[in-house]
C-alpha cells in the first residue's frame, strides 16, 4: 500500500522490486526529485551498473516544519545520488545554471532536451476553436503542466 508524503508517494514494495529490476538493464536511469534516489544509485553501484540521473526540478515546498524536513531529506538523497551518478542530465542549460542541486556537477552534466514534437493546428482548426470558445483575436497562452502553488500560476 502506498502512502503520500507531501507531493511524493511512498510505496513499500518499490525498493525490493527495484533491486530485482536493476540487475536487468545495462544502465540505470534515475529521475529526481525522488525520495528513493540515493537507495537506487546505491543498489546500482553495488552491482557495478552505470547510473544516469535526470534532474527535473528542485523541490521548493511551502513554509512549515514538516515541509522543511521533507526538503532537507530530499536534498540529502539527491546530493548522494548526484555525487555517485556517472552522468547527470538537465533538460535546459538555464536550469543547469540556476539549480542549486546541479552546482559542482559540471564535469558529468549533459543538457538533453526532451524529444517533443510540436504540431501546430491548421488555420481552420484554430479559427473553429476560437469561434467555439469565444476567445476572438485575444492572445492565448497554453500550458501542459502540474499546476502547483510553487510554480507561481496564481
Amino acid at each position: 500500500m502506498a502512502a503520500k508524503l507531501s507531493q511524493g508517494v511512498m510505496a513499500p514494495g518499490f525498493l525490493p522490486e527495484a533491486r530485482r529490476a536493476i540487475a536487468q538493464p545495462d544502465v540505470v536511469w534515475i529521475h529526481v526529485p525522488q525520495l528513493e534516489a540515493a537507495a537506487l544509485v546505491h543498489l546500482a553501484t553495488r552491482i557495478r551498473k552505470p547510473c544516469v540521473v535526470t534532474c527535473h526540478t528542485d523541490v521548493v515546498l511551502p513554509p512549515g516544519a514538516k515541509n522543511q524536513a521533507i526538503s532537507a531529506l530530499l536534498r540529502r538523497t539527491h546530493r548522494f545520488a548526484l555525487a555517485r551518478a556517472d552522468a547527470v542530465v538537465s533538460y535546459t542549460q538555464s536550469y543547469a545554471d540556476a539549480s542549486p542541486m546541479l552546482v559542482g556537477r559540471r564535469d558529468r552534466l549533459r543538457v538533453i532536451a526532451p524529444p517533443v514534437e510540436v504540431v501546430l493546428p491548421s488555420e481552420a482548426t484554430s479559427r473553429d476553436w476560437r469561434a467555439a470558445t469565444g476567445t476572438g483575436d485575444r492572445k492565448i497562452i497554453g500550458i501542459c503542466a502540474r499546476l502547483a502553488p510553487e510554480k507561481g500560476f496564481e
